[in-house]
């Protein structure tokens, strides 16, 4: 009894010294530029992005381009501070003759001086406007 009551004690006092998987301090978003390649994955729009000079940004989205609808940029991104190094788009995997496979729009761009800017993207058929929209902010600091 006294040994149970004792492993209890311990493991709540050690529950306190877990790592918050979804810690957002401030000094932990700061902390976003210091790597070489950062990754967003599906955003849905109002996600703050900061990055350092020299470093680069991996939007990753789903697409489907047998429909003719594809992710492209839209006008408003300050080149001078972000630029689109990239555009790709991976078709997911499927058995040989399948089509109307889905897939993954995939944009790459770099952070080239320090300022804040846009990234606009649309969802659209080629002479279209877009069906969807979505806006990232990005803060691009020093290295």
């Amino acid at each position: 009894m006294r040994a149970a009551a004792l492993s209890v004690l311990l493991g709540l006092s050690l529950g306190g010294c877990a790592v918050d998987g979804l810690n957002t301090d401030p000094e932990v978003r700061g902390l976003s530029g210091s790597v070489s390649e950062q990754r967003l994955t599906e955003p849905r729009g109002g996600e703050e992005i900061v990055l350092s000079a020299g470093n680069t940004l991996r939007i990753e989205l789903s697409a489907n381009a047998t429909t003719g609808y594809q992710w492209r940029l839209l006008p408003g991104m300050n080149d001078r501070i972000l630029e689109l190094m990239s555009q790709d788009y991976q078709s997911d995997l499927h058995p040989l003759g399948m089509t109307g496979v889905g897939g993954t729009a995939i944009l790459v761009f770099r952070g080239v001086e320090e300022g804040e800017t846009l990234i606009r993207l649309g969802y659209a058929r080629p002479g279209a406007p877009p069906d969807v929209e979505r806006e990232i902010a990005v803060s691009v600091i020093p290295r």
